[in-house]
């Protein structure tokens, strides 16, 4: 397999990323894939004048509670491996817990090199050409990246009267994502649905667009998990209590699911109220 390179010697490195010894990727990785997929969920980025010069701003949070293990055991090594950028996560005032620097280099390599868009881009990111036109492996990841980041994992009733009918569900505000994400799908030959529809935006009066994909079945998530994987606890755990019990309870937190998996919580009294502990 041949090797993908990057251009890096023109990037930019302030004087504070050369103190904090910053680094640069030289080739595309699945490590790296898997990064950018996290950002194209739950990242953001942005350059922007300050009082002192030019802010470049990085930051990638998601929930507080159930994906605080996945940013502190595995986000935090992944940018360190990848950079050298030594950060702890924290929580945020809007609710969220996840990173935030500053970096030029990075900025600027996210931006110019990977061919990711500042600023607000749930209506336009996509993902990018250097993962495009890569081998397989390397689209794997990076949708791993972003199942992790942005897709849901739900179980229905649907016959039964508990729920054991996995669901996989991703929504977007950009078409162009949702089409990369069918196309490699596709490729990976799964079973999925997809579609869109419109709403009204209730704070401005205009009409937004929804792009859906489902990938349900118990079949189908097995060869997720096979396929793909995950890195997210949060996820991970919900597939592993629905294989040991043969469902998977609503509105569990990951710290439930991990006494369900301890034998310390009986999954059964999230279901309608019975069973117990």
């Amino acid at each position: 397999m041949a090797e993908i390179t990057f251009d890096i010697s023109q990037i930019p490195f302030s004087k504070k990323d050369l103190k904090k010894g910053i680094v640069l990727p030289h080739s595309l990785s699945p490590q790296l894939a898997e990064d950018i997929g996290i950002h194209i969920g739950d990242g953001a980025m942005n350059i922007f004048p300050n009082p002192h010069g030019t802010d470049y701003y990085y930051k990638c949070s998601g929930h507080p509670e159930n994906e605080k293990e996945w940013y502190d055991n595995f986000i935090v090594p992944l940018k360190r491996n990848l950079f050298n950028l030594k950060i702890r996560a924290k929580y945020f005032s809007d609710n969220t817990y996840g990173i935030q620097f500053r970096s030029k280099a990075i900025v600027t390599f996210y931006n110019k090199v990977i061919g990711i868009p500042l600023g607000y881009k749930v209506k336009t990111v996509d993902i990018p050409l250097v993962i495009k036109n890569s081998p397989l492996e390397f689209k794997i990841a990076c949708l791993r990246g972003i199942f992790d980041a942005d897709f849901s994992l739900t179980f229905k009733k649907k016959y039964k009267e508990v729920h054991y009918y996995p669901v996989i569900r991703a929504n977007f505000a950009s078409k162009n994502l949702s089409n990369s994400i069918i196309g490699i799908l596709s490729k990976l030959k799964f079973n999925f649905s997809s579609g869109s529809y419109s709403s009204i935006d209730k704070r401005t009066g205009k009409i937004k667009f929804s792009y859906d994909i489902f990938i349900s079945g118990k079949n189908q998530l097995k060869r997720w998990f096979t396929i793909i994987g995950s890195n997210n606890p949060n996820n991970i755990t919900k597939f592993q209590v629905w294989k040991k019990f043969g469902f998977c309870p609503p509105h569990t937190t990951l710290s439930q699911r991990k006494l369900i998996l301890l034998g310390e919580l009986d999954p059964l009294i999230f279901e309608n109220g019975r069973g117990g502990i």
